[in-house]
Parts: C-alpha cells; structure tokens; sequence
C-alpha cells in the first residue's frame, strides 16, 4: 500500500509521483498506488478533489481526500481503508506537500505519532521531506534509515531532478544510508 500525501493531483498530467509509480511495469503490480490532496473549505481554489472529480479527467488510480491538519490516526486510515489488505505494509510519502513544507514542529511531531498508531500492527516506511524512515511492526517509533539528496527529492527552489542523467546517476548519490540501522548476516555477504 502507498499513499501519497498532497499529490498535485490537478499539477501537469496530474499527480507526477503517483503516476511514475503507476506507470513503472515493475513496481505497479506490487503495490497498491493512491494518490490524495485536500479539499480547503475556506478557498474554492483549494478544493482540488472536487475540482478533480468535476473536471472528467480521471487519473488511472484512486484519488482519496485527506485532511489539511492530519494528526489522528483516523486521518490516516479513513482515505485508505478501501485499498488496505490485511497485514500488508505501508509505505506514505510527503515531500513537497502539506505536511512537510506547512506543518510546525508540533504538527510534525502530532503527525508523526498519528502515523505510527495508524499504523501500529503493520510495517511503515516513511519517506517525509528528505528523511527516509521506517517503523517495523509494533514498534512505536521510527528509524530514520537514510536520507535523499534533498538538492533533487525535495528541492522546493527549482525541479533539478529535470536536469539530472538518472541514466548516470547511483543509489549512492541519491541516497545516503544511515549504516547504523543495517544488519548484515552471513547471507548478506
């Protein structure tokens, strides 16, 4: 199951990150893919679900409605409780969305601790702004496993990502693990 968080579901072809996912013959088949945005009462401007559904351009995977504010559980799990399997993992994404770029260090933490008691019976991975983070079953509280550049992820000053040869371009310089989280055993090696 991947959610992602405030997917400009209305931004170019609609919802970028989703779609590459969904348009990745490797990936698609393994998860269930949903994208999400909010609708703003208090701006029409900012009701991009309705404005979605009116428009007639459906995207080819569901678009749910989240809270603009989501710090209880249930904000978490009510958009998505169609497509959960049972005991399946979870994988969320916020970058560039509300959470990470408009939430304060209490929202954040609120939010943070929302998701993991959602969440608490299943696997997490988090991928919020540049941290990766990652929750295993029944544990309340994440490890940040790693880091994504953040001059490409989530550089909110200009889409450098257009610019990169990702023909070229490694694992290593796209990610930095934090080693302390990883375990190797002898089949690893």
């Amino acid at each position: 199951m991947f959610l992602d968080i405030g997917s400009a579901i209305l931004f170019g072809e609609g919802a970028d990150t989703v779609r590459d996912l969904y348009e990745d013959k490797e990936i698609q088949p393994m998860l269930t893919i949903v994208a999400s945005d909010i609708n703003d009462p208090g701006n029409k401007k900012t009701m991009y679900v309705d404005i979605y559904r009116q428009s007639g351009r459906p995207l080819p995977f569901p678009v749910v409605e989240i809270a603009m504010m989501m710090d209880r559980p249930e904000h978490f799990i009510t958009p998505i409780q169609d497509y959960l399997k049972s005991g399946a993992g979870v994988i969320l994404r916020s970058a560039n969305a509300g959470p990470d770029l408009y939430y304060d260090k209490v929202q954040v933490q609120k939010h943070l601790r929302a998701a993991i008691r959602a969440f608490y019976d299943r696997p997490l991975i988090y991928l919020f702004n540049k941290y990766i983070l990652y929750k295993p079953r029944k544990r309340n509280n994440f490890l940040v496993v790693g880091e994504i550049d953040d001059q490409v992820g989530t550089n909110h000053r200009k889409p450098t990502w257009e610019t990169i040869d990702w023909s070229k371009r490694t694992f290593e310089e796209a990610i930095r693990l934090n080693e302390q989280h990883l375990t190797y055993t002898q089949d690893n090696l």
